[in-house]
């Protein structure tokens, strides 16, 4: 994953739900980071997965120890997450293999990226007009 890349936060993030809960705020940060911003293929274990915008792997011991916090606790809040409308995820098994992990999305990307290319065409009309 790259490391030189960023992430927005929008201010109605203050408005959210999470943000006065510092352990969902931390989680959906953590998601926000994870996800991949270009379509890309990534290995997991001796499967290759093929990514989109918005997507990323996690396993449960792994996440929880990234985040410093019981697998549990994750769960949980991965629920809360979910339940909010803010990440979708699946279970996936590995192909032989015992172990178990989750393909998450962001589940407003497409929304974000379809609002962003809606205001571009705006912001190009209205700047047409000006000029006639």
């Amino acid at each position: 994953m790259e490391n030189s890349s960023y992430i927005k936060l929008f201010r109605k993030l203050l408005n959210s739900p999470i943000f006065e809960n510092e352990k969902a705020l931390k989680i959906w940060i953590w998601c926000l980071l994870k996800a991949t911003h270009r379509e890309r293929e990534q290995l997991v274990g001796r499967q290759v997965v093929h990514l989109e915008k918005g997507q990323f792997v996690f396993g449960r011991k792994k996440a929880s120890e990234e985040l410093k916090m019981k697998e549990r606790t994750l769960y949980d809040y991965l629920k809360l997450l979910e339940q909010l409308s803010m990440i979708r995820y699946k279970f996936q098994q590995q192909i032989f293999s015992d172990n178990r992990w989750k393909m998450g999305r962001i589940s407003s990307w497409r929304i974000k990226k379809q609002q962003q290319k809606h205001n571009k065409r705006t912001t190009n009309a209205h700047k047409q007009e000006c000029k006639e």
